[in-house]
């Protein structure tokens, strides 16, 4: 009904949405694909057994094969859309990257054409709320994991970087070092083959999405220089001032 009702108005600017994976319909893919619009999935991991450590699903199974049937549907309706994934997630070992690589070369291998970007893995963040925020004992117990900063998030500190603040104290300088190699080949290597089986529209979608960047760089800029709009430091927020002209 929603989108029902933007097409009714003709609405025709660029949008840029992130949602699960696994609560669609091929049907609800279909209609987005009557828009400019980009759907990126937040999988975070294609492995049951990360799946589990997690707390993303209950149904690891179930999740990745809708998951898998949700990827194709929107390649197929030519959906533009990305992969978000979470690397160095506590508990993370070697055999679950390979899982998560061996789940998209597979699925990449059923696309000739195909309106997958790319993945786009990001670093575990800690965040209160998450499985390890409620489990902190079993997680060290488990896995070594150690959180030198639990409380960041009460400060006013940059989010990124404060939040960056786990480690996994079982696993050796060189099993992190592999870790990190096969995420960063693996993935780099997925990319470049959907680089070259990229569709059309999807290379047109990235260019909208590109401009729109530009054009929120050039804001922020000149919010920061007159010392308005959001704080970018995670703190208070400051109401823009009312305009003087046009």
């Amino acid at each position: 009904a929603f989108f029902g009702g933007l097409e009714s108005i003709g609405f025709d600017r660029f949008i840029w949405t992130e949602s699960r994976s696994d609560i669609f319909k091929e049907v609800d893919l279909a209609t987005f694909a009557r828009f400019d619009l980009q759907l990126d999935f937040g999988i975070a991991t294609a492995s049951e057994g990360m799946l589990k450590i997690m707390a993303k699903t209950a149904h690891p199974h179930a999740y990745l094969k809708r998951t898998r049937e949700t990827l194709l549907a929107a390649s197929k309706h030519d959906l533009t859309h990305q992969v978000y994934l979470i690397t160095n997630h506590p508990g993370e070992r070697l055999h679950h990257v390979k899982e998560t690589l061996s789940f998209f070369e597979g699925l990449i291998k059923e696309l000739p054409r195909t309106s997958l970007i790319s993945l786009s893995p990001q670093p575990y963040r800690y965040y209160p709320g998450t499985a390890l925020s409620k489990d902190p004992e079993g997680f060290f117990q488990r896995y070594g994991t150690v959180v030198d900063d639990p409380f960041w998030w009460r400060r006013d500190v940059d989010m990124r970087s404060a939040s960056a603040c786990t480690r996994d104290t079982h696993l050796s300088p060189s099993e992190q070092g592999e870790i990190d190699e096969t995420w960063a080949t693996g993935v780099g290597r997925l990319n470049r083959i959907l680089m070259e089986r990229r569709s059309d529209r999807a290379s047109r979608i990235i260019a909208l999405r590109s401009a729109g960047y530009l054009d929120l760089h050039l804001l922020r800029e000149r919010w920061e220089r007159e010392g308005r709009g959001p704080s970018l430091r995670g703190g208070e927020r400051r109401p823009p001032r009312a305009e003087s002209g046009p």
